[in-house]
């Protein structure tokens, strides 16, 4: 078991390093390709076998982001996004307990490490589902809209508030990479503690804890980045609707 932060460079391809977090991440974007390929490739009326699993799959948490969005547009905009960041770090960690397979070596390394391990990689995603919270936000409140949230020189109180909206656009990064990456990290290394003291029965249970983790806290990063892109929307409709009431209402004079 690798307890380093950094990631270890199995080799290089045209000067490129190649480090094992990084390898693992594109095998497994590749199997999640083939199985989607594979399990859509007939269609059938009656889903059964692969086909049905992954109906479930999409069917399920499209579901879910319906229902927190409230938005079918929104939901068609971020759950093909949210559900490859789940699905991509979920399986890598699920895999990560098939036996043997965390000790195999290549030059000395250890050559299987899941993604949520190496913080250069949470931060990478991290970094890109912000970006696009941003364009989110240009795209639906427009770039002067934007502007005034980081700039807004009317009043000493709002070019303050403006300040900290600019930390707090900066918080939601360090905070998701920082929560992701210090959970998975933190549970692999007391895990490898117990093993060395206790190595037979007490890690048992603690395995069980790590595995549920394994599953939960990928959801709870997709379900944070969806709920910060979703706060990066701006909706008109409101006032759009209350100026149309307000023509509408009788003069009482």
């Amino acid at each position: 078991m690798d307890l380093t932060i950094t990631p270890k460079i199995l080799t290089y391809i045209a000067g490129f390093p190649i480090t094992n977090t990084f390898w693992v991440t594109i095998l497994l974007s590749i199997l999640l390709i083939l199985v989607f390929v594979i399990g859509s490739h007939k269609m059938r009326e009656v889903p059964k076998g692969l086909q049905l699993w992954l109906e479930v799959i999409v069917g399920g948490t499209r579901s879910f982001m319906d229902d927190a969005t409230n938005s079918n547009k929104v939901t068609n905009r971020l759950h093909p996004w949210i559900l490859t960041i789940f699905l991509l770090f979920i399986v890598g960690n699920v895999i990560s307990f098939i036996p043997g397979l965390p000790a195999l070596t290549y030059n000395g390394e250890l050559i299987y490490r899941t993604a949520t391990t190496d913080y250069n990689m949470v931060f990478i995603i991290a970094l890109v589902f912000l970006i696009v919270a941003q364009a989110v936000s240009i795209t639906t409140g427009g770039f002067f809209g934007y502007i005034k949230k980081f700039i807004n020189f009317r009043s000493p109180l709002k070019f303050i508030l403006a300040f900290f909206e600019i930390i707090g656009e900066i918080a939601k990064l360090i905070s998701v990479s920082f929560r992701f990456f210090g959970n998975a990290f933190a549970a692999e290394v007391l895990l490898a503690v117990l093993f060395i003291i206790f190595p037979y029965i007490l890690p048992l249970p603690f395995m069980m804890i790590l595995l549920l983790s394994s599953v939960v806290q990928p959801a709870v990063f997709a379900l944070l980045i969806m709920v910060y892109i979703q706060m990066s929307i701006v909706d008109k409709e409101p006032i759009v609707e209350k100026n149309h009431r307000a023509d509408r209402m009788p003069d009482k004079k």
